[in-house]
């Protein structure tokens, strides 16, 4: 059984500032260690699905429950 490796070109896009931890430069180092140790061999790659309207509104919905 493969396990599944989930990205899309998008998130190399995702511009957070040099110290947040989402940064296309931490992408690229866990791409290039999976890479090198052999390990891509035994993944499947997805490209991870755009969220729809209703995803995003919802998501919205939760991160401002309860805050004033």
């Amino acid at each position: 059984m493969l396990s599944g490796f989930i990205t899309h070109p998008d998130c190399l896009r995702h511009e957070m500032g040099p110290s947040h931890p989402e940064a296309p430069v931490r992408l690229h180092a866990i791409y290039d260690h999976l890479l090198a140790k052999g390990l891509l061999d035994y993944m499947h790659a997805f490209d991870a699905p755009l969220a729809t309207e209703e995803q995003l509104a919802r998501r919205t919905r939760l991160c401002t429950f309860g805050k004033s």
